[in-house]
Order: structure tokens, then sequence, then C-alpha cells
């Protein structure tokens, strides 16, 4: 976030086929990486802030390695490459969406 704001930071669990992953696992308008398996009980980590949002041109890049919004020098970008390789790596699935 660019200007002072909120960052909520929310866990769960989460069992696919569930109400909520059903609403969200649709893939419109939406990066979505990996899949999750049926039958299975999974940690849900939400993250929302009240930032201006992304377009959707760079939304598609953001789990790129040193991708960034950032002016140069100031980030590497490797952060969410990290995440999705984590989340990759343990069987799970991420999502992200930018309004």
């Amino acid at each position: 976030m660019s200007e002072p704001g909120e960052i909520t930071i929310e866990i769960s669990r989460l069992r696919v086929g569930d109400g909520d992953h059903a609403l969200r696992a649709d893939g419109g308008g939406r990066v979505v990486v990996g899949a999750l398996r049926p039958a299975l009980s999974y940690a849900k980590i939400a993250v929302s802030d009240t930032g201006s949002g992304m377009e959707p041109a760079l939304l598609e890049h953001i789990f790129e390695p040193f991708f960034t919004t950032k002016e140069r020098g100031h980030g590497t970008g490797l952060g969410l490459a990290v995440v999705h390789g984590t989340v990759l790596a343990y069987e799970g699935a991420g999502m992200v969406t930018s309004a």
C-alpha cells in the first residue's frame, strides 16, 4: 500500500467443497495457483488491505520472481514468489484478487 491503511490477516480451517471454497475458486478475474485435493482439510490464510488495488496486467505477474511495482532499489520482488513456491511444495493453492 502506498498510503497508510489497514491490513487484515484471518486464519481458518478449509475443507474442499465448503461453500466458501466454491465461491472463491472459480478463477474469474483472479490469479489462481495450485489446486486443492478433495477430502483434505487445509489451513486458510486470508490477507486483505485497504489499498487501491492493482491493474489486471500487473496482477498476472505477481508470483513471478523479481516482479515488483516498487521503484528500482526499493524492493526485490521475491516475497510472493517465495509464497508461491512454499504453497505448491505443501500441495496447497493460492488465489489473489484485486479491486
